[in-house]
């Protein structure tokens, strides 16, 4: 753990270091999802299984122009950090009741981010990072540390919006809080996904679906005004002809 973590801080400062004039920050936020799971090994009786579902918001920042390899191919760095409320908790799949109603959970990712490109019109990010959670209970407070993956699908809507689309998994340590020497977990993971969007002042998105569709509009009314403009002059072209060969 500490030498993925040493890693990450050594490749943000070298990313920092090594940028371009051009180099920015994207800003995103919206709803999140989350689910955990955690397994305590039993070897008289079924495993003790606890699963707790989640809901909160997320805001995520994002470098941009940091590394482009190619038009389709860009490095860069993100951080995300999650508030969740725990809505529903389940032992063994049987619904749990919190004896109290103040239960919150924060979560942070980070990681490189390798972006690619269909054309501008959808954008895949691929982030393998480091995952670290903390979540308040009745009894325990949590800490779960640990790798996870984080991949992202863009939509460009307009020139400065963007829907953003996305799902994360992490496989975790979940004995760093205060249930350490009293419920030790074997196993803990735990997925999470996301609807947000995107506001950019200052990178503006090279193509969009609104735009993309104002053009074809505009090409069709263009296309429409040349059709009439030809009907028109064939049905002048008519008319004199009939004035200059009147009937007998």
């Amino acid at each position: 753990m500490k030498r993925l973590f040493l890693f990450a801080v050594i490749f943000s400062l070298f990313a920092f270091a090594f940028a371009k004039e051009e180099f920015g920050i994207y800003n995103s936020g919206g709803v999140a999802w989350a689910s955990v799971t955690r397994i305590q090994k039993q070897s008289t009786v079924s495993n003790f299984v606890w699963n707790d579902k989640m809901v909160g918001v997320f805001y995520e920042c994002q470098s941009y122009n940091l590394k482009n390899f190619s038009e389709w191919f860009q490095l860069n760095f993100m951080g995300r950090m999650a508030l969740y409320y725990p809505y529903r908790y389940y032992f063994r799949n049987i619904r749990q009741f919190p004896a109290q109603m103040l239960v919150i959970s924060l979560d942070f990712f980070t990681a490189p981010c390798i972006t690619f490109s269909l054309k501008d019109f959808v954008r895949f990010d691929l982030e393998p990072g480091l995952h670290l959670k903390y979540q308040k209970q009745d009894k325990w407070k949590y800490w779960n540390l640990g790798p996870g993956i984080k991949l992202d699908a863009e939509f460009p809507l307009s020139p400065r919006w963007t829907i953003v689309l996305g799902g994360m998994f992490s496989w975790d340590n979940g004995n760093l809080g205060s249930n350490r020497g009293f419920r030790d977990f074997d196993y803990v993971w735990e997925y999470q996904c996301n609807f947000g969007v995107r506001y950019s002042k200052h990178q503006k998105n090279k193509k969009s679906y609104l735009k993309g569709f104002k053009k074809y509009m505009e090409e069709q009314a263009e296309l429409t005004s040349e059709w009439i403009e030809k009907i028109r002059a064939q049905s002048d072209s008519t008319e004199d002809d009939s004035e200059e060969n009147p009937a007998q």
